[in-house]
């Protein structure tokens, strides 16, 4: 990703605080909000339901969820794609009957 190729650039900060704890989480969450936002309105109920996580889910983490997601849809199309092709079927075949019969 882009952010991993910036991220190697950066020269590495050494702390003790545990500031750079909280700044690495503040980036994780600012780049979620970017990748969620690019997504199209396709994905708004998906993206809505991972900005409630509790904690906020990594990119990787959101990213494996959006996959998930289209797998699924992807499976659910195909189911009812399968069934609009039967009823087209069947309604083909009782059509050809009743010609049959006048």
């Amino acid at each position: 990703m882009l952010w991993d190729e910036l991220e190697m650039t950066s020269p590495a900060i050494q702390c003790t605080c545990g500031g750079m704890k909280q700044l690495s989480n503040n980036e994780e969450e600012m780049r979620l909000g970017q990748f969620l936002m690019g997504l199209n309105e396709n994905y708004s109920a998906i993206r809505g339901q991972i900005m409630l996580m509790q904690p906020l889910p990594t990119v990787k983490k959101a990213y494996s969820l959006l996959c998930k997601e289209k797998k699924q849809r992807g499976v659910v199309e195909h189911k009812v794609n399968e069934q609009v092709h039967a009823m087209n079927v069947k309604r083909s075949g009782s059509t050809s009957q009743r010609q049959d019969f006048s």
